[in-house]
């Protein structure tokens, strides 16, 4: 059998069972490239109308003050050293910070991951 493209040598059976169901593998994900474009952008555009409206003041005192302690704070005690921020906002919005820990476990609280902490090492230098 002569396939073209591939030569008298080719193996490919475009009627076997595998092959057939190779390409309707491959147009099912070209078909559905434009859906997840479309919903990424979507997903993605939230996200950045809602980092914008991140309290960047209140987020950076408490990032600062985790990085003044290598350990756990508690709510309560970043509460008393920071008084007046809106804490139910401000722990929303830590969400979207990757590299602070939220701890559920006792005593609950916020702590940096090593990761964050030794880039804010490098940037303070």
């Amino acid at each position: 059998m002569q396939v073209p493209g591939v030569g008298p040598a080719g193996n490919i059976n475009p009627l076997a069972p595998d092959t057939v169901h190779s390409f309707i593998k491959i147009l099912t994900a070209v078909l559905y490239i434009g859906p997840r474009a479309v919903n990424l952008s979507i997903r993605l555009f939230a996200k950045a109308k809602h980092l914008k409206a991140m309290d960047l003041d209140g987020c950076a005192a408490v990032i600062a003050l985790l990085f003044s302690r290598d350990g756990r704070w508690t709510y309560q005690e970043l509460e008393k050293q920071l008084p007046g921020l809106p804490w139910n906002l401000i722990l929303y919005q830590l969400q979207d910070v990757d590299g602070i820990l939220f701890h559920a476990s006792e005593p609950p609280g916020l702590s940096l991951a090593d990761r964050l902490r030794d880039e804010l090492k490098l940037m303070s230098l």
